[in-house]
């Protein structure tokens, strides 16, 4: 299921979700759930002011952003790329 619960959200492709306000996913498995969140690629996670791309990515730390495959930014203003 596809859903953009947030306010001013944009959700698109397969089992997105974008629940955070201003927040935007796509592509597929994909959750931006903190506000200003930005989820994109396959199975990606994204927390508040947060950006994940690529596989399997996680960006769980304010203002971090996770690429890649399989990598997890969790810390605050963090960055992680690479597999």
């Amino acid at each position: 299921m596809t859903s953009a619960a947030g306010n001013y959200s944009h959700s698109e492709g397969g089992s997105t979700s974008a629940s955070g306000n201003y927040a935007h996913a796509e592509g597929g498995t994909t959750f931006a759930t903190g506000n200003y969140a930005h989820a994109e690629g396959n199975g990606t996670n994204a927390g508040f002011t947060s950006h994940a791309e690529g596989s399997g990515t996680t960006a769980s730390g304010s203002y971090s952003h996770a690429e890649g495959y399989i990598s997890q930014a969790t810390g605050n203003k963090s960055h992680a790329e690479g597999s």
